[in-house]
Protein backbone atom coordinates (compact mmCIF):
# COMPACT_ATOMS: atom_id res chain seq x y z
CA UNK A 1 0.00 0.00 0.00
CA UNK A 2 1.16 3.59 -1.00
CA UNK A 3 0.28 5.67 2.33
CA UNK A 4 0.98 9.22 2.79
CA UNK A 5 2.30 10.39 6.28
CA UNK A 6 1.99 14.22 7.44
CA UNK A 7 4.07 15.15 10.24
CA UNK A 8 7.03 13.08 9.25
CA UNK A 9 9.82 14.74 11.06
CA UNK A 10 7.60 14.84 14.39
CA UNK A 11 8.00 12.76 16.94
CA UNK A 12 4.64 10.72 16.56
CA UNK A 13 4.95 10.76 12.86
CA UNK A 14 8.53 9.19 12.59
CA UNK A 15 7.49 6.42 14.66
CA UNK A 16 4.42 6.16 12.19
CA UNK A 17 6.68 6.31 9.37
CA UNK A 18 8.99 3.54 10.44
CA UNK A 19 6.55 1.07 11.37
CA UNK A 20 4.70 1.28 8.13
CA UNK A 21 7.89 1.09 6.34
CA UNK A 22 8.55 -2.36 8.09
CA UNK A 23 5.38 -3.96 7.79
CA UNK A 24 6.49 -3.15 3.83
CA UNK A 25 4.03 -0.27 2.84
CA UNK A 26 5.39 2.58 0.52
CA UNK A 27 5.48 5.19 2.64
CA UNK A 28 5.93 9.07 1.02
CA UNK A 29 6.38 11.71 3.76
CA UNK A 30 5.35 15.40 4.25
CA UNK A 31 5.80 18.11 6.73
CA UNK A 32 6.80 21.32 7.91
CA UNK A 33 9.50 21.56 10.15
CA UNK A 34 12.12 19.45 11.87
CA UNK A 35 15.50 17.67 11.72
CA UNK A 36 14.08 15.08 9.53
CA UNK A 37 13.97 15.25 5.80
CA UNK A 38 10.69 15.11 4.01
CA UNK A 39 9.24 14.27 0.65
CA UNK A 40 6.93 17.41 0.72
CA UNK A 41 7.44 20.06 2.65
CA UNK A 42 3.90 21.56 3.19
CA UNK A 43 2.51 24.24 5.80
CA UNK A 44 -1.14 22.54 7.30
CA UNK A 45 -3.71 24.80 6.93
CA UNK A 46 -6.97 25.77 4.69
CA UNK A 47 -5.07 26.89 1.47
CA UNK A 48 -2.72 24.16 1.44
CA UNK A 49 -1.90 22.56 -2.09
CA UNK A 50 -1.78 18.52 -1.53
CA UNK A 51 -1.91 17.69 -4.74
CA UNK A 52 1.22 16.16 -5.54
CA UNK A 53 1.71 14.73 -2.24
CA UNK A 54 -1.46 12.56 -2.20
CA UNK A 55 -1.21 11.65 -5.98
CA UNK A 56 -1.04 7.81 -6.25
CA UNK A 57 -1.71 7.36 -2.58
CA UNK A 58 -4.09 4.18 -1.42
CA UNK A 59 -4.28 6.01 2.54
CA UNK A 60 -3.74 9.04 4.50
CA UNK A 61 -2.23 8.89 7.85
CA UNK A 62 -2.22 12.77 9.48
CA UNK A 63 0.19 12.65 12.10
CA UNK A 64 0.51 16.58 11.53
CA UNK A 65 -0.83 19.45 13.51
CA UNK A 66 -0.88 21.94 16.17
CA UNK A 67 -0.13 20.94 19.46
CA UNK A 68 0.82 24.07 21.54
CA UNK A 69 1.06 27.84 21.06
CA UNK A 70 3.24 29.41 22.53
CA UNK A 71 3.57 33.60 23.23
CA UNK A 72 0.24 34.72 21.75
CA UNK A 73 -3.10 35.97 22.89
CA UNK A 74 -5.99 33.88 23.07
CA UNK A 75 -8.15 34.82 20.17
CA UNK A 76 -5.40 34.58 17.83
CA UNK A 77 -4.24 30.56 19.38
CA UNK A 78 -7.98 29.90 19.05
CA UNK A 79 -7.78 30.97 14.99
CA UNK A 80 -4.58 29.40 14.71
CA UNK A 81 -5.79 25.84 15.99
CA UNK A 82 -8.70 26.18 14.11
CA UNK A 83 -7.18 27.09 10.51
CA UNK A 84 -3.77 24.10 11.16
CA UNK A 85 -6.50 21.29 12.98
CA UNK A 86 -9.68 21.78 11.74
CA UNK A 87 -9.52 23.28 8.01
CA UNK A 88 -6.16 22.17 7.53
CA UNK A 89 -7.53 18.68 8.13
CA UNK A 90 -10.68 18.76 6.06
CA UNK A 91 -8.43 20.32 2.89
CA UNK A 92 -6.11 17.41 3.26
CA UNK A 93 -8.95 15.23 3.36
CA UNK A 94 -10.39 16.25 0.14
CA UNK A 95 -7.31 16.34 -1.82
CA UNK A 96 -7.05 12.38 -0.64
CA UNK A 97 -10.35 11.43 -1.88
CA UNK A 98 -9.87 13.68 -5.39
CA UNK A 99 -6.81 11.70 -5.82
CA UNK A 100 -8.60 8.21 -5.41
CA UNK A 101 -7.94 7.41 -1.75
CA UNK A 102 -9.49 4.96 -0.04
CA UNK A 103 -8.26 5.25 3.69
CA UNK A 104 -7.92 8.39 5.84
CA UNK A 105 -6.42 7.68 9.53
CA UNK A 106 -6.71 11.03 12.22
CA UNK A 107 -4.91 11.54 15.05
CA UNK A 108 -7.12 13.27 16.70
CA UNK A 109 -6.90 13.14 21.01
CA UNK A 110 -9.00 12.65 23.97
CA UNK A 111 -8.71 16.66 24.35
CA UNK A 112 -11.28 16.20 21.84
CA UNK A 113 -13.77 14.69 24.12
CA UNK A 114 -12.57 16.42 27.52
CA UNK A 115 -10.19 15.63 29.77
CA UNK A 116 -12.12 16.23 33.45
CA UNK A 117 -14.57 13.73 35.13
CA UNK A 118 -13.39 11.23 37.10
CA UNK A 119 -15.14 8.25 34.85
CA UNK A 120 -13.66 5.98 32.36
CA UNK A 121 -13.76 8.10 28.80
CA UNK A 122 -15.53 6.39 26.23
CA UNK A 123 -16.62 6.81 22.28
CA UNK A 124 -20.27 7.82 23.16
CA UNK A 125 -19.71 10.10 25.38
CA UNK A 126 -20.80 13.76 24.88
CA UNK A 127 -18.17 15.69 23.89
CA UNK A 128 -17.24 18.93 26.03
CA UNK A 129 -13.63 20.06 24.93
CA UNK A 130 -12.31 22.69 27.08
CA UNK A 131 -9.23 23.94 25.23
CA UNK A 132 -8.84 25.46 22.02
CA UNK A 133 -6.55 22.58 21.18
CA UNK A 134 -9.65 20.15 22.16
CA UNK A 135 -12.29 21.78 20.07
CA UNK A 136 -10.16 22.02 17.01
CA UNK A 137 -9.76 18.48 17.17
CA UNK A 138 -13.77 17.56 17.78
CA UNK A 139 -14.37 20.09 14.34
CA UNK A 140 -11.87 18.41 12.69
CA UNK A 141 -13.44 15.01 13.58
CA UNK A 142 -16.69 15.97 12.45
CA UNK A 143 -15.79 17.28 9.14
CA UNK A 144 -14.19 14.64 8.61
CA UNK A 145 -17.49 12.39 9.17
CA UNK A 146 -19.35 14.57 6.77
CA UNK A 147 -16.62 14.19 4.09
CA UNK A 148 -16.80 10.45 4.58
CA UNK A 149 -20.33 10.00 3.82
CA UNK A 150 -20.04 12.84 1.34
CA UNK A 151 -17.83 10.53 -0.64
CA UNK A 152 -17.17 7.28 0.62
CA UNK A 153 -13.41 7.93 2.01
CA UNK A 154 -13.70 5.27 4.88
CA UNK A 155 -12.23 7.47 7.68
CA UNK A 156 -10.55 6.33 11.32
CA UNK A 157 -10.39 9.19 14.15
CA UNK A 158 -8.28 7.91 17.26
CA UNK A 159 -8.29 9.52 19.88
CA UNK A 160 -5.24 8.92 22.08
CA UNK A 161 -4.35 10.48 25.34
CA UNK A 162 -0.75 11.73 26.44
CA UNK A 163 1.75 9.84 24.32
CA UNK A 164 5.25 9.02 25.41
CA UNK A 165 8.44 8.00 24.38
CA UNK A 166 12.17 9.00 24.68
CA UNK A 167 11.77 11.64 22.11
CA UNK A 168 8.11 12.99 23.37
CA UNK A 169 8.11 16.95 23.90
CA UNK A 170 5.33 18.61 26.14
CA UNK A 171 4.62 17.25 29.91
CA UNK A 172 6.55 13.64 28.88
CA UNK A 173 9.67 15.56 27.94
CA UNK A 174 9.01 18.03 31.47
CA UNK A 175 8.91 14.97 33.74
CA UNK A 176 11.92 13.28 32.56
CA UNK A 177 14.00 16.15 32.82
CA UNK A 178 12.59 16.89 36.33
CA UNK A 179 13.36 13.94 37.58
CA UNK A 180 16.55 13.76 35.68
CA UNK A 181 17.90 16.85 37.44
CA UNK A 182 16.62 15.44 40.65
CA UNK A 183 14.16 18.24 41.59
CA UNK A 184 11.92 17.45 44.16
CA UNK A 185 8.14 17.20 43.26
CA UNK A 186 5.46 17.95 45.46
CA UNK A 187 3.33 14.67 43.92
CA UNK A 188 3.67 12.20 46.52
CA UNK A 189 0.16 12.71 47.71
CA UNK A 190 -1.82 12.69 44.63
CA UNK A 191 -4.09 10.18 44.00
CA UNK A 192 -5.22 10.00 40.10
CA UNK A 193 -5.34 7.27 37.86
CA UNK A 194 -4.51 8.28 34.22
CA UNK A 195 -4.52 6.37 30.63
CA UNK A 196 -0.97 6.67 28.63
CA UNK A 197 -0.09 5.68 25.18
CA UNK A 198 3.43 4.40 23.75
CA UNK A 199 4.20 5.82 20.43
CA UNK A 200 5.01 2.39 19.38
CA UNK A 201 1.48 0.88 20.20
CA UNK A 202 0.11 3.83 18.45
CA UNK A 203 2.21 3.53 15.43
CA UNK A 204 1.21 -0.36 15.53
CA UNK A 205 -2.88 0.65 15.82
CA UNK A 206 -2.22 2.85 12.61
CA UNK A 207 -1.01 -0.51 11.06
CA UNK A 208 -3.81 -2.24 11.89
CA UNK A 209 -6.43 0.22 11.47
CA UNK A 210 -4.84 0.31 7.79
CA UNK A 211 -4.62 -3.33 7.54
CA UNK A 212 -8.47 -4.13 8.10
CA UNK A 213 -9.55 -1.36 5.91
CA UNK A 214 -13.07 -0.12 5.86
CA UNK A 215 -13.15 -2.38 9.63
CA UNK A 216 -11.95 0.60 11.54
CA UNK A 217 -14.54 3.37 10.12
CA UNK A 218 -15.31 4.95 13.16
CA UNK A 219 -13.91 7.04 16.16
CA UNK A 220 -11.85 5.12 18.54
CA UNK A 221 -10.50 5.58 21.91
CA UNK A 222 -6.10 4.22 22.19
CA UNK A 223 -4.03 3.42 24.99
CA UNK A 224 -2.07 1.09 27.04
CA UNK A 225 -3.65 -1.62 28.79
CA UNK A 226 -3.80 -0.44 32.30
CA UNK A 227 -3.31 3.07 34.25
CA UNK A 228 -1.08 4.92 36.50
CA UNK A 229 -1.20 7.39 39.30
CA UNK A 230 1.23 10.10 38.59
CA UNK A 231 3.26 9.14 41.54
CA UNK A 232 3.73 5.94 39.93
CA UNK A 233 4.73 7.47 36.69
CA UNK A 234 7.42 9.69 38.07
CA UNK A 235 8.65 6.38 39.91
CA UNK A 236 8.80 3.92 36.48
CA UNK A 237 10.48 7.18 35.26
CA UNK A 238 13.26 7.43 38.01
CA UNK A 239 13.70 3.62 37.80
CA UNK A 240 14.54 3.85 34.05
CA UNK A 241 16.76 6.83 34.38
CA UNK A 242 18.55 4.89 37.68
CA UNK A 243 17.62 7.91 40.02
CA UNK A 244 14.39 7.53 41.82
CA UNK A 245 12.12 10.43 42.04
CA UNK A 246 12.41 12.89 44.34
CA UNK A 247 8.72 13.37 45.62
CA UNK A 248 7.12 14.52 48.89
CA UNK A 249 3.65 14.88 49.97
CA UNK A 250 2.06 18.30 50.43
CA UNK A 251 -1.30 19.46 51.83
CA UNK A 252 -4.34 20.10 49.07
CA UNK A 253 -4.00 23.98 50.73
CA UNK A 254 -0.28 24.21 49.54
CA UNK A 255 -1.52 22.86 45.88
CA UNK A 256 -3.54 25.45 45.76
CA UNK A 257 -1.29 29.02 46.75
CA UNK A 258 1.00 26.73 44.09
CA UNK A 259 -1.93 27.40 41.59
CA UNK A 260 -2.35 30.80 42.27
CA UNK A 261 1.40 31.47 42.15
CA UNK A 262 0.81 30.57 38.26
CA UNK A 263 1.52 26.78 38.13
CA UNK A 264 -1.90 25.91 37.77
CA UNK A 265 -1.92 24.42 34.18
CA UNK A 266 1.31 21.27 34.85
CA UNK A 267 -0.30 20.71 38.71
CA UNK A 268 -3.95 20.24 37.23
CA UNK A 269 -2.72 18.29 34.24
CA UNK A 270 -0.84 15.55 36.44
CA UNK A 271 -3.13 15.53 39.73
CA UNK A 272 -6.38 15.17 37.68
CA UNK A 273 -7.76 11.43 36.58
CA UNK A 274 -8.18 10.71 32.83
CA UNK A 275 -8.94 7.09 31.97
CA UNK A 276 -9.46 6.08 28.48
CA UNK A 277 -12.23 3.15 28.13
CA UNK A 278 -10.61 1.37 24.75
CA UNK A 279 -12.78 -1.98 24.52
CA UNK A 280 -13.74 -0.46 21.66
CA UNK A 281 -10.82 -0.43 19.49
CA UNK A 282 -9.64 -3.84 21.05
CA UNK A 283 -12.87 -5.81 20.46
CA UNK A 284 -13.38 -4.27 17.03
CA UNK A 285 -10.06 -4.31 15.70
CA UNK A 286 -8.99 -7.29 17.45
CA UNK A 287 -5.45 -5.54 18.68
CA UNK A 288 -3.68 -5.53 21.85
CA UNK A 289 -1.18 -3.21 22.65
CA UNK A 290 2.26 -4.91 21.85
CA UNK A 291 4.31 -2.41 24.61
CA UNK A 292 3.48 -2.71 27.98
CA UNK A 293 2.38 0.56 29.82
CA UNK A 294 5.28 -0.20 32.66
CA UNK A 295 8.22 -1.21 30.43
CA UNK A 296 7.26 1.62 27.88
CA UNK A 297 7.95 4.15 30.59
CA UNK A 298 10.85 2.60 31.92
CA UNK A 299 12.55 1.90 28.97
CA UNK A 300 11.66 5.96 27.64
CA UNK A 301 13.23 7.02 30.31
CA UNK A 302 16.18 5.08 29.86
CA UNK A 303 16.55 5.55 26.37
CA UNK A 304 16.50 9.44 27.31
CA UNK A 305 18.91 9.06 29.74
CA UNK A 306 21.05 7.41 27.12
CA UNK A 307 20.61 10.12 24.89
CA UNK A 308 21.60 12.79 27.39
CA UNK A 309 24.92 10.41 27.90
CA UNK A 310 25.39 10.85 24.43
CA UNK A 311 25.57 14.48 23.96
CA UNK A 312 27.62 15.11 26.92
CA UNK A 313 30.35 13.13 25.56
Amino acid sequence: MRVLVTGASGFVGRAVVRRLRAEGHVVRTAGFSGKVAVDHTIALGETADWSCAVEGCDAVVHAGGRAHVLGRAAAQATATFDDVNRAGTITLAKAAARAGASHFVFISSIAALGETGGNPKRESDDPHPNTPYGQSKLAAEQGLVELSEQTGLVVTCLRPPLVYGPDAGGRFRQMLKWCDRGLPLPLASIRNQRSYLAVENLADAIRVCLARGSASQGLFNVADEGVLSTPELLGLIGAGLGKPARLFGVHPLALQILRQLGLSQPLDKLSGTLVLDTSRFQRQLDWAPPVSLRQGIVDSARHYRYRVLQELE
